[in-house]
């Protein structure tokens, strides 16, 4: 199956890239998407199964340059929604990025406000907010939504590690903003959700920081109902961005908490500009 010979997707080398960048193994995925389109038809080399119908929507991150500056991590590159829907009249695709309210914004500033790690930037203008964010553990992020896609009752939501889901049009792929599922979420909600057939509902968590606290929330999404929170759990370290995946199994939610803790010294560091992830250490 090959697209139409239409124009669809243009990829743009920026001026400048970090070395690493430019080995043959990277070098294309640090590419920037500077077109993207909704649905039309494609193109099929052969045939179909005629059973062959619904919707495949896959997830990732792409524009890696922003206002002149050069990205070189995959946690700030936009989120680049692909779609395949296959029907009874043919296949369309599409191609959408993710219209962030952090990209929003810096369009709005006309310069770049976040870092590698996708945190607002100490710069002018923005200390207050930063140091703000480290108080309430709220700590502004570029929220790419680039990580993951879950179609979940009638809705499209694009992920990202560390805070909202972003709702996406399942028709057209366009953005419409970030969600709290109707005010289910109480924080960060990750982007590995797990859905446990025998039990007809997805799980997924968030980590959470409340001033010295860290908090570990637990989701269900049923397949008809609304996401709850299940249970709140207090961490004995602020192990921020590390608690990555879990197991789901018909009887239990199985997560591995590793022995990173960020110490309240170090998150005035973090305050004035560093990455709270180069902030971690190792304590068992």
């Amino acid at each position: 199956m090959q697209p139409s010979t239409e124009s669809i997707t243009t990829l743009a080398t920026p001026a400048s890239q970090p070395t690493g960048r430019d080995h043959k193994y990277w070098r294309g995925f640090f590419q920037d998407v500077v077109s993207e389109y909704g649905y039309r038809s494609l193109r099929v080399e052969g045939r179909l199964p005629e059973d062959l119908q619904g919707t495949y929507f896959q997830n990732g991150p792409a524009n890696f340059s922003s206002h002149g500056k050069t990205l070189g991590h995959i946690f700030t590159g936009d989120g680049l929604i692909r779609s395949v829907r296959f029907g009874p009249d043919g296949v369309e695709g599409a191609v959408r990025i993710v219209n962030s309210v952090g990209r929003q914004r810096e369009r709005d500033a006309g310069k770049p406000l976040y870092d590698e790690h996708g945190s607002l930037i100490w710069q002018k203008g923005y200390r207050l907010e930063r140091t703000r964010g480290m108080i309430t553990g709220e700590l502004p992020f570029l929220n790419a939504g680039n990580t993951n896609i879950l179609p979940w009752q009638g809705q499209l939501l694009a992920l990202y590690e560390a805070d909202l889901p972003t709702a996406m049009s399942p028709e057209t792929l366009d953005t419409q903003g970030v969600t709290d599922l109707d005010g289910s979420l109480i924080g960060p909600f990750s982007a590995h959700p797990h859905w446990v057939s025998e039990r007809r509902c997805g799980y997924n968590f968030g980590v959470r920081s409340a001033g010295k606290d860290t908090w570990l929330d637990i989701y269900e999404m049923p397949a008809q109902g609304r996401c709850r929170l299940l249970t709140s759990v207090k961490l004995d370290r602020r192990c921020i961005g590390y608690i990555h995946d879990f197991m789901a199994t018909p009887n239990h939610l199985v997560f591995f908490v590793p022995p990173m803790h960020a110490g309240m010294g170090d998150l005035l560091n973090v305050v004035l500009g560093a990455s709270p992830f180069d902030m971690a250490q190792w304590e068992e």
